[in-house]
């Protein structure tokens, strides 16, 4: 979660106090309603108990040039998006919602460690066929893929822009499919974000 410099805040729990301390003035920018990106801001201000404004954007690049020219404070992004400015000092990472510290950000924590388990949350990409796929073929790209995903070539770029490569199976995919349908439907209704019509 990267914040404008000038904001006052280093760290989660700093973030906090100051939107307490200002109910309603901080503003967190996602790429659009219903997103990730919203939906994670929208749990935080209900798990912390805070009146932070969300800004919709049609998409994450139009909230990053709104958090580089300071219309809103705060975004909610993925790290590999945000890397760059962070590593320029034109944003200031102070939390990220993975299970451990990022490598490249060893000082910004996580939320969980200020206190918000609910926010262990970790995007993912993955490759999907047509249904029905024979097992062998299955297989066969199971492996390339695994080869390809734990090569230095796909793996060393990827680390550094933040994102931590991870090969799978087929079941271990379906099985974290609907780990995560549930585990979105739950953010969903904790945080009370509602379809806009």
């Amino acid at each position: 979660m990267p914040t404008a410099p000038s904001l006052p805040v280093r760290t989660p729990k700093e973030l906090v106090a100051l939107a307490k301390k200002h109910p309603g003035k901080l503003s967190y920018g996602s790429a659009g309603p219903g997103t990730s990106n919203h939906l994670v801001g929208a749990l935080l201000a209900k798990v912390a108990g805070i009146d932070i404004v969300h800004v919709p954007y049609k998409g994450g690049a139009p909230a990053l040039t709104a958090l580089l020219s300071g219309e809103i404070e705060l975004q909610v992004s993925q790290p590999n998006t945000m890397m760059p400015h962070v590593k320029s000092a034109r944003v200031r990472a102070i939390a990220t919602t993975g299970a451990k510290r990022l490598a490249l950000l060893p000082d910004v924590w996580t939320l969980a460690e200020a206190g918000y388990k609910e926010l262990e949350i970790i995007g993912w990409y993955c490759i999907v066929g047509p249904a029905n796929l024979p097992r062998a073929i299955v297989e066969r790209l199971e492996s390339a893929i695994q080869r390809a995903v734990n090569s230095p070539e796909f793996a060393n770029p990827m680390r550094a822009e933040g994102t931590d490569p991870v090969s799978s199976t087929a079941e271990a995919l379906r099985a974290l499919m609907a780990a995560d349908v549930a585990r979105w439907r739950r953010i969903v209704e904790v945080s009370g974000v509602k379809a806009e019509r």
